[in-house]
């Protein structure tokens, strides 16, 4: 069968482990911005499915779409706010897929007028590439995700300046928050233990970066499900999360904090105990990782939902 993608180029993320597996089986033809008429009006008369990565994407193409392809849209978190929702044509779309529970109760919920069918399916980790990490630890900590609000990196930058023996690596990329990136590299150019990567790092590179931390910090106020999470608890990092909204519903709670004192305290604790102790933790986080976000079965489902 042929099958069209609708996504910007910044969004492709959540289609890594899909891709490859469709592009065995099918014809696949990705379609990147610029979105328009002639664009998706030709590519809906080319392919069986049209799968839309991403709700704002929808929105800016549902005024072109033409033909009889199945039409499967897919949400996240950041997209659940969008006015515009309300003012498009739901029409077209088959089936709309939700990444969680919370997401989808919230989505229909807030846009009532919305009546089109959904489904659930949580994205999945790949285990064979993210494998688990060596049984080396250095007291390195890691914060991954864009500099902007939400992900609130700033209290975790200031931690570091009460726990000099551990350094942290912030891998963040600037976004449109210039406010809150200028703040950052001031707090950073002050605090010795910390490592800015600003750059953009390839998926291939990214098993090793998680592999050389002994912990993930996420300091979000609210995710969608939380990829940077998943994959470095799939590596074995102990992961410390902060306990946002429906947090409890994605992961274990002994891994959730609601204040960042609470997240030094974790810190320390991890720092007291044994290789062997660390080594045990991994390896049930990894387990707990195969058991909710299997990336096979992930695969799996997205592929009936596309198809069926």
């Amino acid at each position: 069968m042929k099958i069209g993608i609708v996504c910007n180029k910044e969004g492709m993320t959540f289609l890594n482990d899909i891709l490859p597996v469709l592009s065995s089986k099918h014809h696949v033809e990705i379609v990147n911005e610029p979105f328009t008429f002639n664009r998706i009006y030709n590519v809906c008369k080319r392919v069986d499915v049209l799968f839309v990565e991403w709700i704002w994407n929808y929105i800016a193409i549902s005024p072109f779409l033409r033909g009889n392809c199945r039409v499967v849209v897919r949400g996240h978190f950041t997209d659940l706010k969008d006015r515009r929702i309300n003012h498009v044509d739901w029409n077209h779309v088959d089936l709309l897929i939700f990444t969680n529970d919370f997401l989808q109760d919230e989505f229909f919920n807030n846009h009532p007028r919305v009546k089109v069918a959904s489904r659930v399916i949580r994205l999945g980790v790949n285990l064979d590439f993210y494998s688990l990490k060596p049984n080396k630890y250095d007291k390195t900590i890691g914060f991954v995700g864009f500099i902007k609000p939400v992900k609130d990196p700033l209290p975790v930058i200031n931690m570091m300046k009460t726990l000099p023996d551990w350094k942290l690596i912030l891998k963040s990329t600037p976004s449109y928050s210039t406010i809150l990136t200028n703040q950052v590299a001031k707090i950073v150019s002050e605090t010795r233990n910390v490592t800015w990567i600003k750059e953009w790092m390839p998926r291939i590179n990214l098993p090793s970066f998680y592999h050389s931390l002994d912990i993930l910090v996420n300091n979000s106020i609210a995710e969608g499900q939380g990829m940077a999470i998943l994959e470095a608890m799939a590596c074995g990092v102990y992961t410390v999360i902060r306990h946002w909204k429906h947090a409890e519903e994605l992961y274990p709670e002994q891994l959730l904090f609601n204040t960042i004192e609470e997240c030094r305290n974790k810190i320390l604790e991890w720092g007291e105990l044994s290789d062997d102790e660390k080594r045990r933790i991994s390896i049930s986080i990894r387990k707990y990782v195969n058991e909710n976000y299997n990336g096979e079965r992930y695969v799996k489902e997205m592929i009936e939902a596309l198809f069926r």
